[in-house]
C-alpha cells in the first residue's frame, strides 16, 4: 500500500473517530432535548387541562369528554402525548398521535426515554380520570432528520476532504517516483541521469543528496573505468612483450637445440647407436616444445591480429578451437564493417570470443555454437550454444565471465547473458559506433 493511500486512509479514520466523538456528543444533546420536549409538552397539556377542569367542574358526557380529549389532542404541545379517558379501567375517549416518520431503530435506542403518564381524574366522576402518556417518537423523528442532514453533511466533507488531500498528496509525493526511478537507475550502474529538484523540504533534502551520490558514483565509476581500460592494456603490452620475449629468447634457444642435437645424431650415425638415438629424441622433444611455444605466443598475443585484423583472427582461432573439440561445431559469421574497429576494440572483442569458446568448452557439453558480429545500426557480437545451461542466479561467476564484465563495463558495452537450466545460453554485447574507426 503506497504511503499517498496511507495518509489517505489514516486522515479518514481520525476524520470518522471525530464524527464519532461529533455523534456521540449530537446524541447526548438529542435526548436531553427529547427529554425536555416531552416533559415540556407533558407539563403545558396537565396545566392547560387542570385550568379548564377547575373552570367547568360538571360532568362531561362521553361525546363532550371525547370532544375534550380530540382539541387537546388538537394543540400543538400536545403532540407528544397520548390522551385518554378511562372509567373503572376502561378506556372511554381517546386521542392518538398522528403518524410520524420513525428514525432508525440504533438512534432510536440511543436517545429514547422512558414513557411517564400523568393521571388527573374527571371533576363529578370519581371512577373516570384523564391519563396523559408521553410519546417521543415525533420529536425524535425531528432530532433524526437533524442529524442525519448532520451527517450526510459530514460525509460530503469527509469525501471532498480526502479528494483533495489525495490530490494535493499525489502533487508533493509525485517526486518520490523520480527519486525512486533515480535509486533503480543506480542500482543498474546508471549514473548518468539527475533527479529534478523539488520545492518540498523533506523531500528536497533527498534529492540533493541523491544527484551528489550520483555524481560521485559517476565519478568512481569514470575512474574506474579509466583504470580498468588502463590495467587491460597494460595487460595486453604484457602478452606482447611476453610473446616477443619468447620468441625471441626462448624461440632461438630451442632452435639452437634442435640444430645441435641434429649435428649431435648425424655425427653418431653409425658411431654410437644409442647417442644417435638421444640426439633424435632431443630433436622430437624440441619440436614438440616448439610447437606448444608457438601455441603459447598465439594465446598470449595473436599474430594474425596485428597482421590482418579482427575478422581473420577470429576465423582462425575458431578453425583450431573446431579442431581441438570435434564433439563441438563452431560457426562464424561477420559483417566486414567490423575490420574498421580500432585496435582497442578487436583485441577486446577477440579475448571475449577467446574466454567465450572457452567457457563453452568447459562446462556447456554443446554440439553447437555460433559466434556472429552483427551490424544492425548497434554492433552486436552474439554468441549463442545449445548446450546444457546455468542457472545465472544459482552460478558463481569465474574468471572468464569475470574478465568479459570487465571488458564490457571498461569500454561502455552493454552485456546481455541469458541462460536456463538444459536450454543452452547466449551471450550478447552491443556497443555503439564509437568502438569503430
Amino acid at each position: 500500500m503506497s504511503l499517498r493511500i496511507r495518509l489517505s486512509l489514516i486522515v479518514s479514520l481520525l476524520f470518522l473517530a471525530g464524527m464519532v466523538l461529533g455523534l456521540g456528543f449530537l446524541v447526548s444533546n438529542a435526548r436531553s432535548r427529547v427529554q425536555e420536549e416531552v416533559g415540556s409538552a407533558a407539563m403545558l397539556t396537565r396545566q392547560l387541562l387542570t385550568l379548564m377542569l377547575e373552570q367547568d367542574a360538571r360532568v362531561y358526557s362521553l361525546e363532550e369528554q371525547q370532544a375534550l380529549i380530540e382539541g387537546l389532542g388538537g394543540i400543538e404541545g400536545a403532540r407528544h402525548l397520548e390522551l385518554r379517558i378511562e372509567t373503572a379501567g376502561t378506556v372511554r375517549a381517546s386521542a392518538e398521535m398522528p403518524p410520524v416518520a420513525q428514525a432508525p431503530l440504533w438512534f432510536h435506542w440511543l436517545v429514547r426515554t422512558q414513557p411517564a403518564d400523568y393521571i388527573l381524574p374527571l371533576p363529578g366522576d370519581s371512577t373516570s380520570r384523564i391519563v396523559l402518556t408521553t410519546n417521543p417518537d415525533s420529536e425524535i423523528a425531528e432530532v433524526w432528520l437533524e442529524t442525519r442532514n448532520f451527517l450526510i453533511v459530514l460525509g460530503v466533507v469527509l469525501l471532498v476532504l480526502n479528494g483533495l488531500l489525495y490530490f494535493i498528496l499525489g502533487r508533493w509525493l509525485a517526486p518520490v517516483a523520480a527519486i525512486v526511478n533515480g535509486l533503480d537507475e543506480v542500482e543498474r550502474g546508471r549514473f548518468s541521469g539527475t533527479v529534478s529538484p523539488v520545492s518540498l523540504p523533506e523531500l528536497k533534502v533527498i534529492v540533493e543528496k541523491l544527484n551528489h551520490l550520483t555524481a560521485v558514483l559517476r565519478d568512481s565509476k569514470q575512474e574506474n573505468d579509466r583504470l580498468t581500460r588502463r590495467a587491460l592494456a597494460m595487460e595486453e603490452d604484457e602478452r606482447r612483450l611476453l610473446a616477443r620475449e619468447l620468441h625471441d629468447e626462448l624461440g632461438q634457444a630451442i632452435s639452437a637445440i634442435k640444430a645441435i642435437a641434429y649435428l649431435i645424431a648425424q655425427r653418431q650415425q653409425g658411431m654410437d647407436a644409442r647417442s644417435a638415438e638421444g640426439a633424435e629424441r632431443i630433436s622430437a622433444i624440441t619440436a614438440t616444445l616448439g610447437s606448444r611455444v608457438r601455441s603459447m605466443m598465439g594465446r598470449l598475443r595473436p599474430v594474425v591480429l596485428d597482421e590482418l585484423g579482427l575478422i581473420p583472427a577470429l576465423q582462425v582461432m575458431i578453425d583450431e578451437w573446431n579442431l581441438d573439440h570435434p564433439d563441438t561445431f563452431c560457426s562464424f559469421v561477420a559483417d566486414p564493417a567490423f575490420a574498421k574497429l580500432d585496435e582497442e576494440w578487436q583485441i577486446h572483442l577477440y579475448r571475449i570470443v577467446q574466454e567465450a569458446l572457452t567457457n563453452v568448452a568447459r562446462h556447456a557439453a554443446a554440439e553447437r555454437v555460433d559466434v556472429a558480429l552483427i551490424h544492425d545500426g548497434h554492433c552486436r557480437l552474439r554468441i549463442l550454444d545449445d548446450g546444457v545451461g546455468f542457472d545465472p542466479a544459482t552460478v558463481r561467476s569465474g574468471m572468464g565471465l569475470s574478465s568479459i564484465r570487465e571488458r564490457c563495463q571498461a569500454l561502455g558495452a552493454a552485456l546481455l547473458l541469458q541462460a536456463n537450466a538444459g536450454c543452452g545460453a547466449l551471450l550478447e554485447i552491443t556497443f555503439a559506433e564509437a568502438g569503430r574507426t
